[in-house]
């Protein structure tokens, strides 16, 4: 008998699935570093897709672009992309 196939539209949830035992996943490996230093997860293969930096954005409107929280958001992604960059790089990739 073939095992029901579990399906998620959401990464964050496929990655908790994946935490769970409940399959694999394929996703950028800056949203599961934590997991993989704490060895919840495993990156078996070491090798990456590189992603430019025009593959994802944050999307604001321009009459937006100098308020406080647009602000403090892009410094908190900015500050994110660099923490975990920086452990991926411990980690060996």
């Amino acid at each position: 008998m073939t095992k029901p196939r579990v399906f998620s539209d959401s990464l964050s949830t496929a990655i908790q699935m994946a935490d769970a035992g409940l399959g694999i996943i394929l996703g950028p490996f800056p949203l599961v570093a934590s997991k993989v230093k704490s060895g919840s997860l495993v990156a078996p293969i070491r090798q990456f897709l590189t992603l430019s930096d025009a593959d994802f954005c944050l999307i604001y409107r321009k009459a937006d672009a100098q308020t406080s929280k647009i602000k403090a958001v892009k410094t908190w992604l900015d500050e994110i992309v660099h923490n975990l960059n920086g452990e991926a790089s411990k980690l060996g990739f």
